[in-house]
């Protein structure tokens, strides 16, 4: 059997090697148009604040492992440019190589998702920056390396904006940040994004919320980001390079062009066996979509756990031993400055999209019992379905440290599909340096039972 499979990280790399493991007889190549395999990007902007390690630490195995020892034949800088579904085969264009074509008995695309890039005039000028692999990585801290300070602006205040501007200013960069929307992460709560951008402020990062990137210009000495502001008058913010954090698109248009069925938000559509609409070739990781748990919808929510796991089990279906692939539940988070956040499952408004009945209840309490030296403020939300009292989602913000795992006793909740009252009786750690003895998990069940029942 030959196996060619698409994309050499998280889930390319994960099917490749259960493939070899299951079947070393079979011929297994992986086709990286990058220089990189089997790396953890989420790590890139805390590379980034750190002076004392290199963004190559963040490589889990390396390509000389893959190749030797699992007996991968793995090509490095070899982009698949077309693919030809009905002949079952890819088009190839490879350093050294030239373009070429390789036949496959079972493909995998694990192409994942790229950065958002902009349209506005100067988006792709010299000192205009974007982060979706480690060569961008690379490039962004010698950058930095170089400067060792000035003025930097970031466009975008997602997870990896927020983390890619602490890296900035822990090196001592001066940092704007630009967003279109009024707040970041608008569907968290108010009460987050307003801590979120009190501490932005804390940290003297200016911020221009609601505000349109018009246009970037090169001058003799910097760029000069152009911006409106509320519809007010042009702002003009000088920038010794700029970072670009627009969200990402999953790598997927040469495949939906080829006929391939659409998932959402251009994603690749796949059944729970990583099966596409082609019964030879599958998809995993972020290019494709997944079913998320509470809603039971279709989504496309880039995530390094569900990448990997379902590189591993689409290996297995590639190999005929049918394995359904788990839904996800949209656990994310981050750590910035001294804050970490995160969040799962469904906000309101996402609640209300999917069919619900929600209902939200905020609270705030503490990081470790009142009486510890050191205690911190904590956020937490929790939303319900009104009519069945099963828990959809929730958030919390607080500070670094194990404030962000609580967030996993919910996703398991919503894994279970638990009750409030479930999630009351549940039997939390109580130890004074971790929290009061109720948890926020409990504490918001409780008021939203009553609630309820009013």
């Amino acid at each position: 059997m030959k196996y060619v499979i698409i994309g050499g990280d998280a889930a390319g790399m994960s099917a490749a090697s259960a493939i070899k493991k299951k079947q070393p007889e079979s011929k297994v190549i992986v086709m990286e148009k990058g220089t990189d395999v089997s790396y953890g990007a989420c790590g890139m902007p805390y590379k980034l604040a750190d002076t004392q390690s290199s963004m190559d630490e963040l490589v889990v195995v390396s390509a000389n492992t893959f190749i030797n020892k699992r007996k991968i034949d793995l090509r490095l800088n070899n982009e698949v440019i077309d693919v030809d579904l009905k002949g079952k085969k890819v088009v190839c264009k490879g350093k050294g190589r030239g373009k070429y074509t390789e036949s496959f008995d079972k493909l995998l695309i694990a192409t994942g998702a790229s950065p958002r890039r902009l349209t506005v005039n100067g988006a792709e000028l010299d000192g205009v920056y974007y982060l979706g692999n480690m060569e961008d990585g690379r490039a962004l801290s010698a950058q930095m390396d170089k400067l060792k300070g000035g003025i930097v602006t970031v466009v975008g205040s997602s997870l990896l904006g927020l983390e890619i501007m602490e890296a900035l200013a822990a090196r001592g960069f001066k940092v704007n940040v630009i967003e279109r929307l009024q707040s970041p992460l608008p569907f968290l709560p108010e009460s987050f994004g307003s801590r979120i951008m009190d501490k932005l402020s804390s940290k003297n990062v200016n911020t221009y919320f609601g505000a349109q990137l018009q246009e970037i210009r090169k001058t003799d000495n910097n760029l000069v980001v152009s911006l409106k502001q509320n519809q007010s008058k042009q702002v003009n913010l000088k920038s010794d390079f700029v970072v670009i954090v627009a969200g990402v698109e999953p790598a997927s248009k040469i495949f939906l062009e080829a006929g391939l069925e659409a998932g959402p938000a251009g994603t690749i559509a796949v059944d729970e066996y990583l099966g596409t609409s082609n019964v030879d070739i599958f998809a995993a990781g972020d290019c494709a979509d997944a079913i998320h748990g509470v809603s039971g919808k279709k989504v496309f929510h880039p995530l390094a756990l569900r990448a990997n796991r379902a590189g591993k089990f689409a290996a297995y279906n590639m190999m005929g031993n049918k394995k359904k692939v788990a839904p996800i539940m949209g656990t994310a988070g981050a750590k910035f400055f001294d804050l970490a956040l995160a969040w799962t499952g469904l906000s309101r408004k996402s609640a209300e999209e999917a069919g619900f009945d929600p209902v939200i209840q905020e609270i705030e309490t503490s990081s470790q019992a009142h009486y510890m030296r050191g205690a911190g403020k904590i956020n937490y939300f929790l939303v319900a379905d009104s009519k069945s009292k099963k828990v959809l989602g929730g958030g919390i913000l607080g500070p670094y440290g194990t404030t962000a795992r609580q967030v996993d006793t919910l996703a398991a909740a919503l894994y279970h599909q638990a009750t409030l009252e479930q999630c009351y009786e549940y039997d939390l750690l109580y130890s004074p340096p971790f929290g009061p003895v109720w948890n926020a998990l409990h504490i918001s069940s409780a008021i939203l039972l009553k609630k309820i029942k009013i």
